[in-house]
């Protein structure tokens, strides 16, 4: 009992009467209390339904022959390597009974979010939650549903992560900063002298103040795309290839890339969002002579209901607007790198965006992994902001005026 206790698993006083109900009910087999303590998330519920459970377990793995209750984890672990498998399925089972998620969704991946140490009757209203932010990589949806028990109801009737992740902090339940890297970490199974590594490459990054070019607003574009820079508390930065499908992230070829986005005060990410989620990004730096240079644009439309011309416009306007903004902090020339991989060069025929000449080379002041990773446009520039110097400084605002015009097409 102080096994269970010790995992921290809700409500100790209500933990232990059910578990006493459980020991007194004739109805109640007795050889589940293994499978309950491996896995918490079916306390609270009666024999039938855990049996239920367990049963479409056995069913998705086609295991015959065997009493459910009997041998059933050591079964499953004998023939499919793990009982990871079996807490996964089991943690979905109970959440989840609409068949459409359950047919659309991988079980590894609707399991991630479920927390591994609360009891049935502490998770009411989880799977509102869980479904409304199926389609959301980010770390605060795992924060809330990992202390669920602790938030009251009039939030979860609200049902939005943002109110719920500031309620724990505010209540000083989670601590944001520590929470969030260990989420993250968590999620793209990054552990043991690693986590530690990426834990205190987060914690300086934190005291590395943002670029001045960095701090724009939010830039809108079409059909509710956004654009903007992401904070240094957003451990995300650090992990933004899983975002977008490339390496630019721990434990990826880009890993190099990725810790000066987060960590240089001459570096930041801008990302591309819709519907909250991250579609597109770029490492943005400035180099030496204070140009500012959009590396690549890295992306994934998987899901996106749209055509590949039209996001690639969307996106190319937005980042278009951004450079505008940028250059009227006195920015001249503001730069999109391209190579084979993200977004080609191919793909922004059509855009209004000029090759830039004589910016070969160009990289950011202190990153020093050239040789390791060169930037992706370091032999190949677009111009964002496309007027030419020399018309900048005789007419700032007749240049402005018709880099408005080019902008909007």
């Amino acid at each position: 009992m102080s096994r269970i206790l010790n995992n921290g698993w809700g409500d100790s006083e209500k933990l232990i009467n059910t578990l006493y109900r459980y020991s007194r009910s004739s109805n109640f087999g007795k050889k589940l209390f293994p499978i309950l303590f491996e896995s918490p998330i079916l306390i609270g519920m009666n024999s039938n339904q855990i049996k239920d459970i367990l049963k479409k377990v056995r069913d998705f793995y086609k295991i015959s022959d065997s009493q459910i209750e009997e041998d059933f984890i050591d079964e499953v672990d004998y023939f499919f390597g793990g009982q990871e498998y079996i807490k996964d399925l089991i943690k979905v089972y109970s959440i989840f009974k609409n068949p459409n998620i359950l047919s659309q969704y991988d079980p590894h991946d609707l399991a991630q979010n479920i927390p591994d140490n609360l009891a049935y009757y502490e998770l009411k209203g989880l799977d509102s939650f869980l479904i409304k932010y199926i389609k959301h990589k980010n770390p605060k949806v795992k924060c809330v549903s990992y202390n669920w028990n602790k938030i009251p109801d009039n939030l979860k009737i609200k049902n939005d992560v943002e109110e719920m992740f500031n309620y724990l902090i505010d209540s000083k339940i989670i601590d944001e900063n520590k929470s969030l890297i260990a989420m993250e970490c968590d999620l793209w199974n990054i552990s043991g002298e690693k986590f530690e590594e990426v834990e205190q490459i987060f914690a300086k990054s934190l005291k590395t103040p943002m670029p001045k070019w960095s701090k724009i607003p939010l830039i809108k574009g079409e059909y509710g795309f956004t654009g903007r820079f992401l904070p240094r508390n957003d451990p995300r930065g650090l992990f933004i290839g899983n975002y977008t499908d490339c390496c630019q992230k721990i434990g990826g070829a880009g890993e190099v890339v990725a810790i000066h986005s987060q960590t240089s005060p001459n570096a930041a990410i801008f990302v591309i969002e819709y519907q909250d989620n991250i579609i597109a990004q770029s490492w943005v730096f400035n180099d030496e002579n204070g140009n500012i240079i959009f590396d690549n644009i890295e992306k994934d439309f998987s899901g996106l209901k749209f055509k590949f011309e039209d996001l690639i416009r969307i996106i190319v306007n937005i980042y278009k607007e951004a450079a505008a903004v940028i250059k009227k902090l006195g920015y001249n020339n503001v730069l999109l790198g391209a190579n084979q991989y993200g977004i080609t060069p191919e793909n922004y025929k059509g855009l209004g965006l000029e090759e830039a000449k004589g910016f070969e080379g160009a990289v950011a002041t202190d990153y020093t992994k050239l040789i390791i990773y060169p930037p992706d446009s370091y032999n190949y520039k677009l111009r964002l902001a496309m007027i030419s110097n020399k018309i900048d400084k005789i007419a700032s605002d007749i240049s402005d005026k018709i880099e408005k015009v080019i902008n909007n097409g």
